[in-house]
């Protein structure tokens, strides 16, 4: 557990530690070709913004979230929340999904919440059993938007 606890605090959407802390040095926006599992190349932006100057991390709203959420979605069968995590998601029409994921016990449970008027809009409850892979690795943009 305390592995995980390190693992969650140290990602970089996490809400763990101070604001004022100075941010690490940054890169400067390149692209740079990445192999995939697909043998294709995807080009990697590197952005040089301060996570924390996001929407979402105004002081306690994903931990408002969290709460709300836990206290709506949870019953005693499925154990506490073990973590929580703001996942983002792009599709090909350029437009980006904020979930908020909750791991259990027993299953993962997927958040669509609004940040702004903080509420949640629906879930959906993936049991462990029916995960057949995890893909991990940097956030890559499509190739192409559908969006001229």
């Amino acid at each position: 557990m305390q592995l995980l606890d390190k693992i969650v605090s140290e990602t970089i959407w996490s809400s763990k530690g101070s604001k004022d802390e100075t941010p690490p040095p940054t890169a400067t926006a390149t692209t740079a070709p990445v192999a995939t599992s697909e043998k294709s190349l995807q080009s990697t932006i590197v952005i040089k913004e301060d996570p924390n100057n996001f929407f979402t991390f105004r002081d306690g709203v994903i931990e408002r979230a969290v709460k709300e959420c836990t206290a709506h979605l949870l019953d005693e069968t499925e154990g506490p929340v073990y973590a929580s995590f703001l996942l983002t998601q792009i599709n090909h029409w350029d437009t980006d999904k904020e979930r908020l994921l909750l791991l259990t016990a027993k299953n993962l449970i997927l958040v669509k919440y609004d940040f702004i008027a903080l509420r949640r809009l629906g879930c959906r409850k993936v049991m462990f059993s029916d995960i057949e892979g995890i893909v991990v690795g940097n956030l890559v943009y499509p190739n192409g938007s559908l969006i001229p």
